[in-house]
């Protein structure tokens, strides 16, 4: 158990090797047990980081190899807001609680401990606990997303007849594509995935590229070191995507080759 937990804690550090990687990413899609024990760790992790209690490489391991998407960085900007106000009202109605009533009701005493607060900021307050209760809500379904993708484009995805049942877009940077369609691409089914070719102009002899869906200023999914393939004349990347993600409206596709993070590709694809 205490190696699981190290292992566990060393996926999000960044520090676990590759083999022990994939080894707890099939995990988390087959056993919700596991599942339960990951995000328990991750939580962990974010108040040892806040606490002050990591060593100094693994500070550097979790501002580089943890904070690396939206979602994580509002979680620990959430978690932290929390904890500054649930200090301060601890605080200043320490004494209050002392002397409450232990008939009170939990109602009565969550409305003493907000009865100081003025109302602008006793609205502020709630948003940010339901926010936070959402996120972490909806955030387990989206980690597992995030988790259950990166697993499956590691696959070797060479063999196109193996994907011909799936939705398909294919786009080159700046335009789409192919898909029928000029004015945009129809999927009839939000279950499964949809498979994704991307034609590379520029950078054709980069190996790999870390790629973000998005949608606006929002990274829908984060996926790293997918290899190019060859493609007739030229190169592609390719890749998966989960279709419960891919609502009507316009997406963005970005991919950056690490040796040239200045210059990323961008692609763009309307659904209908």
């Amino acid at each position: 158990m205490i190696d699981e937990e190290k292992n566990i804690r060393e996926y999000f550090l960044g520090t676990l090797p590759e083999a022990d990687v994939e080894e707890i990413e099939l995990r988390l899609i087959t056993d919700a047990e596991f599942e339960a024990n990951v995000i328990a760790a991750e939580n962990d992790l974010v108040e040892d980081r806040l606490d002050g209690a990591l060593t100094e490489d693994e500070i550097r391991n979790f501002d580089a190899n943890y904070l690396i998407t939206p979602e994580r960085l509002r979680n620990l900007e959430t978690v932290a807001l929390l904890r500054q106000y649930a200090k301060a009202k601890s605080q200043n109605r320490a004494s209050v609680i002392r002397e409450e009533a232990p008939s009170l009701s939990l109602a009565d005493k969550i409305r003493n401990i907000f009865s100081g607060i003025p109302a602008i900021a006793y609205a502020a307050c709630l948003i940010l606990v339901i926010g936070a209760a959402a996120y972490i809500w909806l955030g387990r379904g989206s980690t597992n997303l995030q988790t259950e993708y990166a697993s499956l484009n590691k696959q070797d995805l060479s063999d196109l007849d193996k994907f011909k049942a799936l939705p398909l877009i294919t786009a080159t940077a700046g335009s789409l594509r192919g898909s029928g369609s000029g004015s945009g691409i129809k999927i009839a089914t939000m279950d499964g995935s949809v498979f994704v070719r991307l034609a590379l102009i520029e950078l054709k002899d980069q190996p790999t590229f870390n790629v973000s869906l998005m949608r606006g200023a929002t990274v829908l999914l984060q996926l790293d070191a997918l290899r190019s393939y060859d493609a007739g004349s030229g190169k592609e990347i390719r890749l998966l995507l989960p279709a419960k993600i891919l609502e009507k409206g316009t997406y963005q596709i970005k991919a950056t080759a690490p040796d040239h993070p200045e210059s990323p590709l961008t692609y763009s694809f309307t659904i209908d």
